[in-house]
């Protein structure tokens, strides 16, 4: 039940980590290309637009290994000190 929990936190963490990456994209017109995750081109002139494209299977797995690392360090924390 931990890592369901987890992985909605995780879930909410890369979202919104994509929100913001749209965000700073669109404000700058910088360009940004993270393989296998998000390719965002930069802006040319003309009218602000945002040509965000994002891979599905990128986000699913890294929701998934923030999910385990977030387990794994909890997991690690609730083992008692032994000293």
């Amino acid at each position: 039940m931990m890592f369901v929990k987890n992985l909605g936190i995780a879930a909410a963490v890369v979202v919104a980590a994509a929100i913001t990456v749209a965000v700073v994209c669109f404000a700058t017109g910088a360009g940004v290309q993270i393989p296998w995750l998000l390719d965002a081109p930069p802006r040319g002139g003309g009218a602000p637009s945002l040509n965000l494209s994002v891979e599905p299977l990128g986000l699913v797995a890294l929701t998934v290994a923030v999910a385990l690392l977030l387990t794994g360090i909890r997991r690690l924390r609730s083992v008692p000190s032994h000293s």
